[in-house]
């Protein structure tokens, strides 16, 4: 009897961690080289906001992507891309608490997801 309290105790206990982590993460889940319109739309879906720093680089604002639209008015949170030929590109988002984040992709304008973290500086 004793044993089986011990048991159940312990699995309320991990049960309760686990909803609480589960309600902390701000981050919906995203697959590597997972096409950055689905992580976007996984991103808008969770409360995240589009956010563009006011150091974005401002050669996107006129620049067409593949299909001719203005890449700035599909992207306005994109940030910069290296131009290393890799195509790493940030784009910075708000969390729903309002935490600055950034989104790095490569793949050139195929932006397919590679990592995320909180911008260090806020």
């Amino acid at each position: 009897m004793r044993s089986r309290f011990l048991f159940y105790s312990i699995v309320l206990v991990i049960g309760l961690a686990s909803a609480a982590y589960a309600q902390r993460s701000e981050w919906p889940v995203f697959k590597k080289g997972e096409d950055y319109s689905s992580v976007r739309k996984k991103l808008e879906k969770a409360g995240w906001t589009p956010y563009r720093r006011d150091d974005a680089d401002t050669y996107y604002d006129d620049s067409l992507d593949a299909n001719g639209k203005q890449i700035r008015s599909t992207y306005p949170e994109l940030n910069t891309c290296s131009g290393t030929g890799v195509g790493y590109c940030t784009f910075t988002w708000l969390s729903p608490r309002r935490r600055p984040a950034t989104i790095t992709t490569v793949g050139g304008d195929e932006f397919q997801y590679s990592s995320r973290s909180y911008d260090a500086k806020q």
